[in-house]
């Protein structure tokens, strides 16, 4: 067998380095694009240290992604995985992201996780920052490079707390507001969520009121699209609303999610819970088996 070597050029060898650093983390990221704007001659090799240490870290015995059971794991889905964590440093940097192990302490399988995401590629691992309030989550909009503006009705602002914390409503309606009933907390403190929510472009279960869920949060429907805005791919619902987790107007309203490609804006606003249309549905989030959903608080 031969082996053809291939010599990357400049520009190939530093689009490399953007690609790797975004998948080892946000501040790589930003090192390489820092060094870029001001005209370093090779920002990539300038790196090339820090992403070798860190790989190694990752890749030893002992090291991070055998202390996870990440390296047990298939290589895509492993990326899926481990990528989400990544995705979630860069966006909030000012906030300590929790680890795989986090998670995998209270009770997540990673196989069946796994299993999951093999079973279905439009699968997407969420993790998400509770408790950030409207301004926090517009600014973070603001500063993820060509994510789209995020435009809130009066009413979701006005109760905006209601969809970070969503309470059960009547969990015999099946809102999805039942998800979070036992993690209402105060929302001065930093906790997580982990879910896994369907990324196609529109929900899975179409024509559909607020009534048939569960739903995501608010907080993991905004993750979602910042991660897409993150590595370039298709914002959801671009002809769609999905139902978020969570009743507002003293129940009487809900919220739901749309993407308006020619704003290129996210618009969360509401409509009656009981409203239903061809175009508007539900995106159930997916946990594994035996992984009773946690919220995970920074210590």
């Amino acid at each position: 067998m031969v082996v053809e070597e291939r010599v990357l050029s400049e520009p190939e060898r530093h689009r490399d380095g953007v690609r790797l650093a975004g998948l080892l983390g946000g501040p790589m990221t930003q090192a390489l694009l820092a060094a870029d704007r001001e005209g370093v001659t090779n920002p990539a090799a300038r790196i090339a240290e820090r992403l070798d240490a860190k790989a190694e870290t990752l890749t030893a015995p002992g090291g991070a992604l055998e202390a996870l059971g990440l390296d047990d794991l298939a290589e895509p889905i492993r990326q899926r995985v481990w990528r989400a964590f990544a995705d979630a440093e860069a966006l909030w940097p000012e906030l300590q992201t929790p680890t795989v192990a986090h998670w995998t302490e209270q009770g997540l399988d990673l196989g069946a996780l796994a299993a999951r995401l093999e079973a279905d590629e439009q699968l997407e691992v969420v993790l998400a920052p509770l408790g950030q309030g409207s301004e926090q989550w517009i600014a973070a909009f603001d500063r993820c490079g060509g994510a789209p503006k995020l435009t809130l009705s009066s009413e979701i602002v006005a109760e905006f707390q209601l969809l970070e914390w969503p309470i059960a409503v009547d969990a015999a309606e099946g809102s999805g507001a039942e998800r979070s009933a036992n993690t209402r907390v105060s929302v001065a403190a930093t906790f997580w969520s982990l879910a896994v929510v369907p990324g196609g472009q529109a929900p899975p279960m179409l024509g559909q009121n607020h009534r048939h869920g569960p739903h995501p949060r608010l907080a993991e429907m905004l993750t979602l699209q910042l991660m897409r805005a993150r590595r370039g791919g298709e914002y959801v619902d671009a002809r769609t609303f999905t139902w978020i987790a969570g009743r507002l107007g003293e129940g009487r309203l809900a919220a739901r999610h749309v993407y308006d490609e020619h704003e290129h804006s996210i618009r969360v606003s509401t409509r009656e819970w009981a409203q239903q249309g061809p175009h508007q549905g539900a995106r159930p989030p997916l946990l594994p088996p035996n992984f009773a959903e946690t919220v995970h608080k920074n210590r």
